[in-house]
């Protein structure tokens, strides 16, 4: 239909929105899309990406309670999965892996793949 955009998994937005995190977040300090600056994307492609990040439990929010119609994904921090996925990602093999055979994979095959992938580079 016509103004309706449709958004899809983009695992390079995620990767990056995964470093962001790492750099910005204290565990302290409400974070929602408008905050976060990628270049080439907008707050609405970096939310999209943030409710994945949340369905799979890799950010969580511990700040106030929020309203039920709160129109943003608001997060303080990554979770130990979220960090454990970061630590694999940011492995080039694995990532180029990951791009390379798995990018059609739904985001949770991807994290059990990049754990896995991970398990293997550290017995190495």
């Amino acid at each position: 239909s016509k103004g309706v955009i449709f958004m899809k998994r983009d695992l390079e937005l995620i990767r990056k929105i995964l470093l962001w995190a790492e750099q910005n977040c204290d565990g302290r300090h409400d974070i929602m899309a408008p905050f976060i600056h990628i270049a080439g994307a907008t707050p609405i492609e970096i939310d999209f990406q943030l409710r994945l990040l949340r369905d799979e439990k890799l950010i969580v929010y511990e700040g106030r309670k929020l309203k039920p119609v709160t129109r943003w994904v608001h997060f303080t921090r990554l979770t130990s999965k979220g960090y454990d996925l970061l630590h694999a990602l940011k492995n080039d093999s694995i990532w180029n892996q990951l791009l390379e055979k798995f990018k059609d994979e739904s985001l949770s095959s991807i994290c059990k793949i990049a754990f896995a992938l991970g398990e293997k580079y550290l017995m190495l």
